[in-house]
């Protein structure tokens, strides 16, 4: 199940997943990886068996563009998750009539039950 929120309801679960993935796995300084953005953008969490696995956000930029990222996966499946999240991304957009940016996203191997994007 996927659930949208606002930084505000998703900050606790988000950063957890991020923080896990992004500052300690990848050594993303932790003033780099929370931004401006996470108050604007729309979160989607990944929820299996009520436990949040995974997260993803779309900021609407002024020019209309969709640009999808923060995208991390805590799963033993993940091409299964991030075919879920890349649905919201794609549905995300187009709600928000917005066009889709997909070029931040290189996705490199990880340790088996994680991905990032």
């Amino acid at each position: 199940m996927i659930l949208i929120k606002s930084w505000a309801e998703a900050e606790v679960d988000a950063y957890r997943i991020r923080k896990t993935v992004f500052i300690e796995e990848q050594a993303v300084p932790e003033e780099m990886e929370l931004d401006l953005y996470d108050a604007q953008a729309q979160h989607a969490l990944l929820y299996q068996n009520s436990q949040c696995i995974g997260t993803a956000r779309l900021v609407v930029q002024s020019d209309g563009v969709g640009k999808i990222g923060r995208m991390a996966i805590l799963s033993p499946r993940p091409a299964l998750s991030k075919l879920s999240m890349h649905w919201y991304c794609a549905t995300g957009c187009a709600k928000r009539r917005c066009r889709k940016d997909w070029s931040d996203g290189d996705t490199e191997p990880l340790p088996k039950t994680r991905f990032w994007w």
